[in-house]
């Protein structure tokens, strides 16, 4: 929809985008004709992907006027960067004030290269792909979590690495402001996954209205089960892609997980995050790697929910988990194979140390930009 043009300003190098000429008009005939062929698609079959390829639709024709005008992408712009000033590993090209339209926009020009063509620099060393990875982890869980604003266009041209490593975040023409008790849903849900709790896990899913209406609640915690217990081996990707499928086409005719709403962008930061593990890191496996960052800004994540969600219910998390770890050394300890302490030893004593950043007396964690 923007044409993007470099160019110089009172001895600046800045980018200037335009509004594309004509394109209202021609975003409103592609949305009308596309709901013509979804509303003759749907009076001769019903199948769960079509209401998720309408509320894609709904959401974008709900949101595309404000992306349009590129007052409001400036003022989201602003927003981000202000929560990103403390971060210097996250940057946000700065608004060129008094250079704002609602059909024009200016901002710094930032030098870096497409997440998706970073090979040449991981040849050469310059760039740690898995530092890369761990950077835009900690930047969408920090929008999507911890500030409840984030960047809804995640794609590799949206994202830029800096010479120094530093990840470069652009275009705020489509940005969601998560409505806090969908925040709510959605960290606790995470905060299940990564603890390996399958019921909250499934609890999450209902209370997010992402489960089809009338589906089992035992099918979707035995798909639960499965990727949790893929998780804990470390199965990749692929793996796990292929044996969730086996899974439901064994057990359904339909896949009933259909993302809604504000879902729809979080499902498109997870799918940018799940590429560039796959291609980035050997054996990536989503939430195990995803647990020790999300683990180590739990605090922050939960004070931005409010003292219903604050410091107790953290405390009891991580004493959860120490409890979960302890547990698994006994039982494989009573089944006689003490070589196991070797292996446990690392996760007991991480638990310990979560329990001990409890402490006020102790130094917490690097807490996220802005929290």
């Amino acid at each position: 929809m923007g044409q993007v043009y470099r160019a110089r300003h009172r001895g600046e190098e800045v980018v200037v985008k335009v509004l594309r000429p004509g394109v209202e008009a021609l975003v409103e005939h592609d949305v009308r004709f596309v709901r013509r062929v979804l509303d003759a698609v749907g009076r001769r079959w019903t199948h769960p992907q079509l209401r998720g390829i309408r509320v894609a639709l709904d959401e974008f024709e709900r949101r595309i006027a404000d992306e349009m005008d590129f007052r409001n992408e400036a003022a989201y712009a602003r927003s981000v960067g202000e929560r990103f000033a403390r971060n210097p590993r996250v940057v946000v090209p700065r608004v060129i004030e008094g250079m704002v339209s609602r059909r024009t926009l200016v901002l710094e020009f930032v030098e870096g290269t497409r997440v998706d063509r970073i090979e040449p620099l991981v040849a050469a060393g310059l760039i740690d792909p898995s530092g890369l990875v761990d950077a835009v982890v900690e930047a969408y869980v920090q929008m999507m979590l911890v500030d409840g604003l984030f960047q809804a266009d995640p794609h590799p041209g949206n994202l830029l690495v800096r010479p120094d490593g530093a990840l470069v975040l652009l275009d705020f023409g489509m940005v969601i402001e998560v409505d806090p008790v969908q925040r709510r849903h959605l960290v606790h849900t995470a905060l299940a996954a990564v603890g390996g709790d399958a019921e909250r896990v499934v609890d999450g899913f209902f209370a997010l209205g992402i489960v089809e209406p009338g589906t089992d609640r035992a099918t979707i915690h035995r798909l639960v089960v499965l990727i949790l217990e893929m998780t804990a081996r470390g199965a990749g990707v692929g793996e796990m892609q292929r044996a969730l499928a086996d899974e439901v086409m064994h057990l359904l005719h339909d896949w009933p997980v259909v993302l809604t709403g504000e879902m729809t962008y979080f499902g498109r930061a997870v799918a940018l995050i799940e590429g560039l593990g796959a291609r980035h890191v050997p054996g990536f496996n989503p939430v195990r790697y995803v647990r020790p960052i999300l683990m180590m800004h739990r605090s922050a994540v939960l004070r931005a929910l409010g003292p219903a969600d604050g410091e107790g219910h953290d405390l009891a998390f991580a004493l959860g988990l120490l409890a979960r770890d302890v547990t698994r050394v006994i039982a494989d300890a009573s089944r006689g194979i003490f070589s196991v302490f070797a292996r446990h030893l690392p996760g007991i004593a991480a638990a310990g140390r979560r329990v001990g950043e409890e402490a006020p007396a102790e130094a917490e964690a690097p807490v996220l930009s802005g929290s």
